[in-house]
């Protein structure tokens, strides 16, 4: 009888649920224009320096980190999409990523796993190489009048403050932060 009574509102806040938008329901997430045009790299490089042209349009990275690469893969372009949508739902630059490594990587949908190959090891470095970033992002544009040249130079971030344990569960005393440029 019980497992009926809530098998039925199960389904009733499922159909609740449903029937909402995805605004509603906080799962609409924001990503740079910029960065949907051209991409970061799908693989590591040991170049300093790295150029993505989709059309007129053109991003080019490079390090302002000697010790560090350019950022790649998955996570980097999962950062900045959560940055974005951060910054839009808050309207504010500083975006506070946690008092834990875990909780940030929950916000992220990530699993934290340990170890060299581990997804914590490997979202801190990722971290990193993005806050340390430098980005040119241009476009040239060619009619009748001549020759246009339009580029942005940009860091992400202004500053940041990363504050993570070696116990990716253990609660900092303070909130990992980082202010976009």
């Amino acid at each position: 009888m019980a497992s009926k009574k809530n098998l039925k509102k199960a389904v009733n806040h499922k159909l609740k649920i449903d029937q909402l938008t995805a605004l509603e329901r906080d799962q609409v997430g924001y990503m740079a224009r910029a960065l949907v045009q051209a991409t970061l790299p799908h693989r590591a490089t040991s170049e300093t320096f790295f150029k993505r042209t989709n059309g007129s349009y053109q991003l080019q990275l490079s390090k302002n980190d000697e010790k560090l690469r350019l950022p790649y893969r998955v996570y980097p372009r999962l950062i900045l999409a959560y940055l974005s949508t951060e910054v839009v739902k808050t309207q504010q630059r500083t975006v506070v990523l946690g008092d834990s490594m875990s909780q940030f990587m929950k916000k992220l949908d990530i699993v934290p796993t340990g170890g060299r190959w581990g997804s914590i090891s490997g979202l801190k470095e990722q971290v990193r190489r993005l806050a340390n970033c430098n980005f040119k992002l241009s476009q040239v544009t060619v009619d009748e009048q001549g020759v246009h040249e339009e580029f942005e130079n940009l860091s992400i971030a202004k500053s940041g403050s990363f504050h993570w344990a070696k116990n990716p569960d253990q609660q900092d005393l303070w909130e990992s932060s980082i202010t976009l440029s």
